[in-house]
């Protein structure tokens, strides 16, 4: 294998080769030998630059399970604490740790293979597709291998790892609400456990491990180097963005009542919102995303949307 061991990092390392990135996503998720974290006070704990620093002491960048393996058998045999990290877009730290050993995952190999008419471990269902996304691999290279054929649950951003925290933390999308969360499309994990054994887990194999993976957190119980996820056929998407405007600056108690007839909408409305409808909402506005044709989602919410919108 071609792995290679990155430190030990000196004095300042991290502010002279993560800090000037900004908030550059592709290059620190790729810089630093490992150490950059999107949310750049994660390099201290709890995030805060009023604690110490909570960067690991050497770096593995793995290409093979092999190399997994060696790395958990060091720490094991020498009492090292051993943290794992895809892109870093862990806003709470979880993926690094004062004097670790970091398994980097970011440049392990893709797959990106995709079948059709792909049968379940038990030969009891056959989905539309699937792709098999390795360990590290973003959703920019998932999407790009997906292309315009097939519709996919994916992350937030393009940057965010495909098979790590985002995943294993439940993986909350833009389309849960029609295709379910990220966990709910995952047929099968590939994973080496903390003992060194790489394993299967699927609906028939390891199936305590499978449900523990689907929700227990990045980095819980092993390290995930593949990934069967479901495909599903292409679907049309519509989006929408509705803003209140000029709210902040009214008189009074003004803001307070535009705002306070805005959220009792939104409650009200999320009661028996279409479930093609995903997005998200902030204080004076939403971005609404619909998995299906314009006419389909004025007909399923934006008309009744619009009118009220245009009466307040």
């Amino acid at each position: 294998s071609d792995a290679a061991l990155h430190g030990p990092f000196v004095d300042n390392y991290y502010q002279d080769n993560c800090e000037d990135l900004g908030s550059d996503a592709y290059a620190i998720s790729r810089s630093g030998n490992g150490i950059c974290m999107h949310a750049h006070a994660c390099q201290y704990e709890f995030c805060s630059d009023a604690y110490a620093q909570d960067l690991p002491a050497y770096t593995v960048e793995v290409k093979t399970p092999s190399d997994i393996q060696q790395a958990l058998e060091f720490g094991r045999t020498h009492n090292i604490p051993v943290t794992v990290k895809a892109t870093g877009h862990s806003y709470h730290g979880a993926s690094t740790a004062r004097n670790s050993l970091l398994i980097w995952m970011q440049k392990y190999p893709k797959d990106d293979t995709i079948t059709e008419n792909y049968e379940s471990c038990n030969g009891e269902t056959t989905y539309h597709a699937i792709i098999s996304i390795n360990g590290g691999e973003t959703w920019d290279d998932v999407i790009e291998a997906v292309g315009d054929k097939y519709h996919v649950v994916t992350g937030g951003g393009r940057t965010v790892g495909a098979a790590g925290g985002w995943l294993m933390g439940s993986g909350l999308s833009f389309s849960s609400r029609k295709y379910g969360l990220g966990v709910d499309n995952v047929l099968e994990f590939q994973v080496v456990m903390a003992d060194g054994s790489l394993v299967t887990a699927n609906a028939c194999e390891n199936i305590d491990l499978f449900w523990a993976l689907r929700g227990g957190g990045g980095g819980t119980w092993g390290v995930v180097t593949n990934v069967k996820y479901k495909l599903y056929p292409v679907t049309p998407i519509t989006s929408t963005y509705w803003m209140i405007e000029g709210w902040e600056n009214a008189p009074g108690k003004s803001a307070y009542t535009v705002l306070s007839i805005w959220l009792e909408f939104l409650i009200e409305l999320s009661k028996d919102l279409d479930p093609r409808f995903g997005g998200f909402w902030r204080g004076n506005g939403i971005y609404l995303v619909f998995a299906g044709t314009r006419e389909e989602a004025d007909e399923a919410f934006l008309t009744r949307f619009e009118a009220w919108y245009n009466i307040k």
